[in-house]
């Protein structure tokens, strides 16, 4: 599929970093709490920093809107995106097992694995489908 017109790439892309890039901002802001006199520097110093980053950001979706959609990965890629993501939620869930704190610290670390693993299963699944062994094969 062939992508956006420049204008149209330039202007999804900037909604799409924009819209991340105030978000971001405004929680760190937020989390910091900058309305102590000693730290007045924080309101130019967190969006400059926070800037630097969404910059990079923005020239990655932008060239992603003009290309258009990329070509679906093969079996072989599959199996291996998988298993990457099988060897994240691993060292996830042995974080968790070795670290024993007390309280809500684990939830993150439980979620983080959860979801590892949840992209590893539907990767695998993806492999699993284009071998032809499921209905439904592209």
């Amino acid at each position: 599929m062939p992508g956006m017109s420049v204008e149209r790439a330039f202007w999804n892309a900037a909604l799409t970093v924009g819209t991340a890039y105030v978000v971001s901002t405004g929680l760190v802001l937020y989390l910091v709490h900058p309305q102590k006199m000693e730290w007045p520097g924080l309101f130019f110093i967190v969006p400059a920093v926070i800037a630097l980053p969404t910059l990079v950001l923005f020239t990655v979706v932008y060239s992603r809107y003009r290309e258009g959609t990329r070509p679906q990965t093969s079996r072989r890629q599959d199996l291996i995106i998988g298993s990457i993501w099988a060897l994240v939620a691993a060292f996830y869930i042995l974080g968790a097992f070795f670290d024993h704190g007390r309280g809500w610290r684990h939830v993150s670390t439980w979620l983080m694995a959860g979801g590892s693993l949840s992209a590893a299963i539907d990767r695998f699944y993806c492999a699993h489908r284009k071998s032809g062994n499921l209905p439904g094969t592209q």
